[in-house]
């Protein structure tokens, strides 16, 4: 996934840049006049951005680090750079991308639409597997599966892809003929590595659920 980009700006600003991994720092450097200070902004995938200024050597060079806390959010940067002494304005220089890193077993998540269904009946619980890393960037193109802690439960895919999508998530739906309570878990194939989460669910008698049902926070 990582690898080095090279880019040349209309101003000629020449830079070579990283593609890297959410948390990690990133190397930059840059070809232009020497003794000259450079301005430079760094464009987020939010658009958010962050100016700075360096100065390069009597060979025009500038070797820099950006912080790993600049590049959290997966997606793609842009850096852009002028000379600071020149009235033009910044010019695109280098275009980076910031890939999702290790699964995070904790943050990522188990939702559901309902806490209880009708036990014997064609009634559904949709759940919803979300997977992140550390900083909570979805993790896209995982095989995930989906357990039940009763054998008795039923588990079928409802995404039209048997991989998480560009959210990190991917849906099943649960239904089971017996009453009872259930707690699902989720196995990321892809890594082989359960999640922490667990969604604790019910499946209740047609008399239990028009009542109500049962608290089971």
């Amino acid at each position: 996934m990582t690898g080095t980009v090279f880019g040349v700006a209309e101003n000629g600003v020449e830079m070579e840049c990283e593609n890297t991994i959410a948390g990690l720092p990133m190397e930059i450097s840059v070809n232009t006049l020497k003794n000259v200070d450079l301005s430079m902004m760094l464009t987020s995938p939010t658009g958010k951005t962050i100016s700075f200024d360096e100065t390069s050597d009597k060979n025009g060079k500038i070797r820099m680090e950006i912080p790993e806390y600049h590049t959290l959010r997966a997606g793609e940067y842009s850096l852009s750079a002028r000379v600071s002494e020149s009235a033009g304005e910044m010019q695109n220089a280098c275009s980076f991308s910031v890939f999702p890193g290790e699964l995070s077993v904790t943050k990522s998540l188990i939702e559901t639409d309902r806490k209880t269904a009708e036990a014997g009946s064609f009634e559904n619980i949709v759940a919803h597997v979300k997977l992140v890393d550390n900083y909570l960037n979805p993790i896209k193109g995982h095989t995930v599966k989906l357990l039940s802690s009763r054998a008795e439960d039923e588990v079928q895919l409802l995404s039209s892809l048997p991989y998480t999508d560009d959210e990190g998530t991917i849906s099943f739906l649960v239904r089971s003929e017996e009453e009872g309570m259930s707690s699902l878990s989720a196995l990321d194939l892809t890594e082989d590595m359960t999640i922490s989460a667990r969604a604790r669910i019910a499946f209740l008698s047609a008399d239990k659920k028009a009542l109500g049902g049962e608290n089971i926070e």
